[in-house]
């Protein structure tokens, strides 16, 4: 794992005395600092997915650009890997996150969504303004998140919920 995060590094000819705290410092970064003399291959998909983001942080990026990062991973590995982009954002706020993904869920935690189909785009907006054409999204077979169906379901039902992304402010509306 160590090596694995130290190619980038290498790569850009950091000195060799440099790489051990860098490696450290975005190991535990990620949740990985226990896993560094481990194989890559021992590693379950969600942890992989971590080292790869650890190689990338140690190369001080100012954009990262994430294609399907949560795709074949369980629900626990996709869990992990949108609380690490959350908080990768959080301790950087300077740094551009770029995410493709088919998960509605996962770019419902997105500041901005670009729409696409067949190489076009289609709508471009927040989250909540973008989920609300339900009938032009299901047009290209994208389906709203599950959270923001059990908000209409709940609106439908006389409740008022409004400006809702995750269960957690759902939650939080829910509660009081």
């Amino acid at each position: 794992v160590a090596d694995d995060i130290a190619f980038g590094l290498e790569n850009k000819r950091v000195p060799h005395h440099d790489m051990p705290a860098i490696i450290e410092q975005v190991a535990t970064q990620v949740g990985m600092q226990a896993f560094l003399n481990r194989e890559p291959s021992s590693l379950s998909g969600g942890q992989k997915q971590r080292v790869a983001i650890a190689g990338i942080l140690a190369m001080k990026p100012d954009l990262i650009i994430m294609d399907e990062a949560t795709a074949m991973l369980d629900p626990k590995g996709k869990r992990e890997i949108r609380e690490l982009t959350a908080k990768m954002k959080l301790a950087n706020p300077s740094l551009t996150l770029i995410s493709i993904t088919h998960d509605v869920e996962e770019a419902m935690l997105s500041d901005e969504i670009i729409v696409m189909n067949e190489g076009q785009i289609v709508m471009k907006n927040t989250p909540i303004e973008v989920f609300k054409h339900r009938d032009a999204l299901r047009t290209i077979e994208l389906e709203v998140p599950f959270v923001l169906r059990l908000v209409d379901a709940l609106n439908e039902q006389g409740l008022h919920l409004t400006g809702v992304k995750t269960m957690d402010e759902l939650v939080d509306q829910l509660c009081p």
